[in-house]
């Protein structure tokens, strides 16, 4: 959705004939300000592996919002955390 709104309101600019590369360079300044933002907010809860696992759950709940599985989305979000820790992989360190 956010893609064809992005692709919606470039449209919209180049009709009030602004360049093209002028959009583009819009659009990555802000893609830059947003990953900026978001590394600022980001928590890392790798070392606590009740945090990590809860976010790992949220992570999962999050992406099985769906009507059919809306119901039991806190099981099969459960299903894929165990799964994934299981591999004892763990992000790389950020420093």
């Amino acid at each position: 959705m956010f893609a064809g709104e992005l692709l919606r309101e470039g449209e919209k600019l180049l009709k009030q004939h602004i360049h093209p590369q002028t959009i583009i360079h819009g659009w990555r300044l802000a893609t830059e300000a947003a990953k900026q933002r978001l590394a600022d907010l980001a928590e890392d809860n790798s070392s606590d592996d009740a945090k990590f696992r809860q976010d790992l759950v949220n992570i999962a709940k999050t992406t099985l919002s769906s009507k059919l599985l809306n119901q039991d989305k806190e099981y099969f979000a459960n299903l894929a955390v165990d799964a994934v820790l299981r591999l004892k992989v763990r992000p790389p360190d950020s420093h």
